[in-house]
């Protein structure tokens, strides 16, 4: 019987099964429209991780859009790994170049900021963020999930003369990126973020933080 409860305790705090959750549809744009009339676009990706729950829009304010973004990240080698547990936009005033917010949507308990990871001016012309990337993890039959484990941002011009650049976070290692998300129309810019987040499902249970994020497209 000690033998037996010495086993016990030393298992890792991981599952042998972690089952996806119902991807659930995500919340409408009502209450997003209510601040941010001029919202044109939705863009996502397609290799997002299939575990948690969508928390609540949150946007830029009126007259401002994202030309940055900062990443909360649990470090590697912890015993249960979430890598990224949020994703904040820095968001800037169009006409002054002030900073306006840091909208970030739901997010997980572990790991502290990172960045920002700002886009690049242009000559005199500042860039936004148009479009984005996920790294992510996929899930695996036995292992330590982490699902997202960095971004990339895509960058542009309101006008499109720029043409694109990209910026990166300071992630972890884990997972791949695949395909980009669509780029906002040309004249718009990213306005506002959702994020889809499983929380802590306490201990001897695997948990995995962020999972996956939408942007909005707004108009200038």
């Amino acid at each position: 019987m000690k033998v037996l409860l010495v086993f016990l305790f030393a298992l890792p705090t991981i599952e042998l099964a972690k089952v996806p959750a119902v991807l659930e549809a995500p919340p409408a744009l009502e209450s997003l429209k209510s601040s941010r009339a001029n919202i044109v676009q939705i863009i996502s990706v397609s290799n997002a991780g299939p575990w948690g729950d969508w928390g609540l829009w949150d946007n830029c304010p009126e007259g401002s859009y994202a030309n940055g973004f900062r990443m909360k990240v649990e470090p590697e080698n912890v015993a249960d790994e979430t890598s990224v547990n949020s994703i904040c936009l820095e968001c800037v005033y169009a006409d002054t170049g002030l900073q306006a917010n840091r909208p970030c949507s739901s997010e997980g308990p572990w790991g502290d900021f990172r960045g920002p990871y700002t886009c690049p001016m242009v000559g005199n012309n500042r860039t936004y963020i148009v479009g984005f990337a996920l790294k992510n993890q996929q899930p695996s039959v036995l292992g330590d999930e982490t699902a997202v484990n960095n971004m990339k941002g895509v960058c542009r011009t309101f006008n499109g003369a720029s043409g694109i650049t990209t910026i990166e976070g300071s992630g972890n290692r884990h997972g791949t990126y695949t395909a980009f998300s669509g780029t906002c129309p040309i004249g718009s810019a990213v306005c506002a973020i959702l994020t889809r987040v499983e929380p802590d499902r306490g201990n001897f249970v695997d948990d995995t933080a962020l999972n996956d994020v939408q942007l909005a497209c707004c108009a200038l």
